[in-house]
């Protein structure tokens, strides 16, 4: 199946920081919500988010992957998903172009 022309998709999945098993307030690595950055909170303190700039699906997969490394080497935490911890834990997926 071919990808319609200028179809795009973007995502922006929630995740914890953990240092030794204890949960790292997001907040605490990236200070104020700020939405146009790639790493932040979810309006949540306790939530990091990654922020991923629209694209193909390879691209997004790279971006993914490298947001995880990027929120790794800042906080110097481990980077968790999945039904947390403190809150509930999701994200979702944009889609344009269709």
């Amino acid at each position: 199946m071919k990808t319609p022309q200028g179809f795009k998709i973007g995502a922006d999945p929630e995740f914890e920081f953990r240092r030794n098993g204890e949960i790292v307030r997001a907040s605490t690595v990236f200070g104020t919500h700020d939405t146009q950055a790639h790493l932040g909170t979810d309006g949540a303190s306790s939530t990091a988010e990654l922020r991923v700039n629209a694209g193909s699906y390879y691209e997004i997969i790279q971006e993914v992957a490298r947001l995880i490394g990027q929120a790794k080497k800042v906080s110097g935490c481990e980077a968790y998903a999945g039904s947390g911890r403190s809150v509930p834990l999701g994200g979702h997926i944009h889609f344009s172009g269709i």
